[in-house]
């Protein structure tokens, strides 16, 4: 019985197997790989010049009198843009105003440098009258006033201790007095007790004079002579301020009529450069190219539309407005090159560049060395792509797909990159032997995103699981 329930399992375990089905696999072989590198980029200008609308002087409107057509192509020097003069007469008497004016403000400055000498004047008298003064006192309060208030206070203090020496006699009187008369009447209780209480008032009255001497002593007049030398300090100390900021006040004043009479000779070279901008009003090209309006910046043109809109005959516009970049012929893709593949990239490595506006057209091109430093952004950084071709479909501002040559690695193992798989920090394929999956650690080496490399691990004519390996 046993044996047939055996029989039935071994019988379902063998049909299970044949009804899994069978797994893909790859015979390890010898082979070229090519290296290649793919990116994503943006068609620029590989040189481009900004036209510049420059005034020495006139800044207002400015109306249209002609101007080069978007996507035109131009000559060196051929006109881009004529303008004519607007409101030239009201910027002119506007110059003359900013010239009156900057007249009433050097007459200002004068005068302020005249009236600035007499109170500087004036207040070196006042200031040097403070200082002597300030000093006079502090050495009266040191030659005579300590004298006399220490004289106060002795005073003060003998006149207290002679009352109490008075009191304590009159008391020592009364006591006999009444002792020897044996007086027991309320009268004499009353006036012992009057004296002996006045005796002791008069020796707290003598203590508190001495406490008040030792005080005006120690403290009081220090105090009082630190104060009259601190106020003698500061008066001297704001002459010595004015001796030296009124130069420096005087010099602030002589440059600011200096500063004065450079305005207006300012304003005079303003009504020259307003006459002499009237040559600027026709903007020649600075080279050969095509003429468009806006600017390159970021691999975008920026502002088109809005200075298309503008740019047209007879509008009136600023100088600032006015967008127009010269390209010449030649054409470069720019790209973001991962910092991972810094190493792989040199000047001159082919590449081929395919548009997506134009999937059809291919476009060789050569690579320049990565801009490592100023051209990083984020983990990439910035790389350009030389195209070869000068075709009429290429414009700036197109995205293009870029494939790099970076190498050839002739007669190397290789595995589909799906039979690699990373586990617990190893790289590990699966390999066939005897029907059964064993699983293999490999050394991988370049990879093209389709095959890969294998350094070490396998052998040629070994077959490999493709895929459907657990991480």
């Amino acid at each position: 019985m046993k044996c047939a329930v055996l029989g039935v399992s071994a019988w379902m375990l063998l049909a299970a197997r044949q009804d899994s089905p069978k797994p893909e696999t790859f015979v390890v072989k010898r082979d070229t790989l090519t290296v290649e590198l793919e990116l994503d980029g943006t068609l620029e200008p590989a040189e481009r010049h900004v036209v510049p609308i420059r005034f020495d002087a006139y800044s207002g409107d400015l109306r249209i009198a002609s101007i080069v057509p978007h996507g035109a192509r131009v000559r060196k020097a051929d006109p881009l843009v004529q303008f004519v003069s607007a409101k030239w007469n009201v910027a002119l008497a506007a110059a003359e105003a900013e010239r009156a004016a900057s007249a009433a403000a050097l007459e200002r400055c004068v005068e302020e440098l005249r009236l600035g000498e007499i109170g500087d004047a004036l207040a070196l008298q006042r200031l040097e009258h403070d200082a002597s003064l300030a000093e006079e006192r502090l050495r009266y309060y040191k030659a005579e006033e300590i004298a006399l208030r220490l004289r106060d206070v002795e005073m003060s203090v003998a006149r207290w201790e002679d009352r109490a020496a008075d009191q304590k006699d009159e008391l020592e009187q009364l006591e006999k007095m009444y002792k020897s008369e044996e007086l027991t009447s309320a009268t004499a209780e009353i006036v012992l007790k009057r004296a002996r209480r006045d005796l002791e008032r008069t020796k707290t009255q003598l203590e508190t004079a001495r406490l008040r001497a030792e005080r005006t002593k120690a403290h009081e007049i220090p105090m009082e002579e630190e104060r009259l030398r601190l106020e003698a300090r500061q008066a001297a100390h704001r002459l010595e301020e004015h001796r030296r900021s009124a130069p420096v006040k005087k010099k602030e004043r002589e440059a600011a009529a200096a500063r004065a009479r450079v305005a207006a000779e300012k304003h005079e070279e303003t009504l020259a450069k307003l006459r002499k901008d009237e040559a600027a009003m026709l903007v020649p090209s600075p080279a050969d190219g095509t003429a468009y309006y806006g600017r390159f910046e970021n691999g975008a043109w920026v502002d088109v539309e809005e200075t298309r809109r503008l740019l047209r005959p007879g509008e009136r516009v600023q100088a600032s407005q006015v967008q127009i970049t010269i390209v010449p012929g030649m054409l470069c893709v720019r790209t973001a090159l991962p910092e991972a593949n810094v190493g792989d990239i040199m000047a001159g490595l082919p590449a081929t560049v395919m548009l997506v506006a134009f999937p059809d057209l291919r476009v060789a091109g050569k690579t320049n060395d990565p801009e490592l430093v100023g051209g990083r952004k984020g983990d990439a950084f910035d790389l350009r792509i030389d195209l070869e071709s000068t075709e009429s479909r290429l414009v700036p501002g197109l995205r293009a797909r870029v494939k790099i040559f970076v190498q050839e690695l002739k007669d190397v193992l290789v595995v589909p990159l799906g039979a690699i798989t990373e586990k617990s920090g190893k790289t590990v394929v699966k390999v066939l032997e005897g029907g059964e999956g064993l699983v293999r650690e490999v050394a991988k080496g370049r990879s093209n995103g389709k095959m890969v490399e294998i350094k070490s691990g396998l052998k040629e004519g070994e077959e490999v699981v493709v895929g459907g390996m657990k991480p």
